[in-house]
This record gives structure tokens, C-alpha cells and sequence, in this order.
């Protein structure tokens, strides 16, 4: 039924909960296609001010950010085991919700799958969760996995 998927992963437990589903989906029809998608901001962004004058080494920071995410995306791509045929793992830096979009319609994706487990507290009141954004934003049907 599905024959392009989008996962946004963050290396959580929901996120792996997604991923374990799209490996069903990929059991089922060998000839679908799933790229695995983690996204992180850089350290400025998260934070939102210059750090050009600031003490703390961003680029160290960023750098750990990146192998951090790495680590994630190797746990995740680790789910599917001997069905990775057709799976691609990719990392960009950036809004999580934003490039899940993106990815979904750069890919032509039929579906994007992405873990439920969202922002917290006054952050997710003020900021929403990336699978809100993705909900409301995707070119195609999304699940959301619990």
C-alpha cells in the first residue's frame, strides 16, 4: 500500500516503536522505500543568540551534537536488522518537523511515520511538538506512532 516512507527518529523509545512498525511495513512489500530521517539544530539556534562572543566552544558543542546524532541514527537503522534493503539513514541539521516535510516531499513520500513523544512542559506549549508540526504540515498521510 505504502511504497515511500519517511521515519523521523530521534533515537527514543517511541521513535524506535515507529521504527520497528515500518520494518513490518517493509516485511510486507520488500519493494518499498524508507529513508530514516534525524534531525538536529545546531547549538546557536537551540539557544538563539550569537555565541561568537560567547565563552562556550559551539563548535565543540556542535560536534557532539552531530555525534550524538549519529549514535541515534545507528540505533535506529539497528531495527531493521537484515531488511535494510531499500533503507536509507540521513542526518541534517535544522527544525526536526520542518525537514521531516521537506524529506516527505523532496522523497514523494505515500507516508511518514514519527514517534508521538513530543516537546514537554511550557516548551511544548510554546514551541509544539514535531509531531504536531508534521501532522499538520505533511504533504501526505502521517502516523503516529505511540
Amino acid at each position: 500500500m505504502f511504497k515511500r516512507i519517511v521515519l523521523g527518529t530521534d533515537g527514543s523509545e517511541d521513535s524506535l516503536k515507529a521504527a520497528r512498525l515500518c520494518k513490518s511495513l517493509l516485511e510486507s512489500d520488500p519493494s518499498c522505500t524508507l529513508v530514516v530521517l534525524h534531525a538536529h539544530k545546531p547549538f546557536a539556534l537551540v539557544y538563539g543568540y550569537d555565541l561568537e562572543h560567547s565563552a562556550i566552544d559551539a563548535a565543540a558543542v556542535d560536534e557532539a551534537l552531530r555525534e550524538a546524532a549519529q549514535k541515534s541514527l545507528e540505533i535506529t537503522m539497528e531495527v531493521f536488522g537484515d531488511h535494510q534493503a531499500g533503507v536509507t539513514g540521513v542526518i541534517e541539521q535544522g527544525d526536526a518537523g520542518r525537514l521531516i516535510v521537506a524529506k516527505a516531499r523532496d522523497a514523494g513520500a505515500d507516508l511518514v511515520v514519527v514517534g508521538s513523544r513530543g516537546l514537554s512542559g511550557v516548551t511544548s506549549l510554546l514551541m509544539g511538538s514535531v509531531s504536531t508540526h508534521v501532522v499538520h504540515a505533511s504533504p501526505c498521510s502521517v502516523l503516529v506512532v505511540r
